[in-house]
């Protein structure tokens, strides 16, 4: 019994993948224009598109929500999360 919810449980969740995927592709996408627009050193550009690209991999993985934080982290970076 309890096999049959962990596997009812790990088929929700590789179906839920997608749904986070898509969330954080148009979080990229939001970003990359921020980044373009962004008036900030050349210091603070990398570590955000540092953390931008690190974002698409998680986000390509499946791992929507780390992406989304790491966008976060990359807005900060570029001190528009004040």
């Amino acid at each position: 019994m309890k096999s049959k919810i962990a596997l009812m449980v790990a088929v929700v969740l590789l179906m839920a993948a997608p749904v986070f995927a898509g969330d954080c592709q148009s979080e990229i996408t939001n970003f990359d224009a921020q980044l373009e627009a962004a008036n900030v050193s050349e210091g603070a550009k990398k570590e955000a598109q540092y953390m931008r690209d690190e974002a698409e991999k998680a986000c390509n993985a499946g791992k929507g929500e780390e992406a989304i934080g790491l966008i976060d982290m990359a807005r900060t970076a570029l001190g528009l999360n004040n």
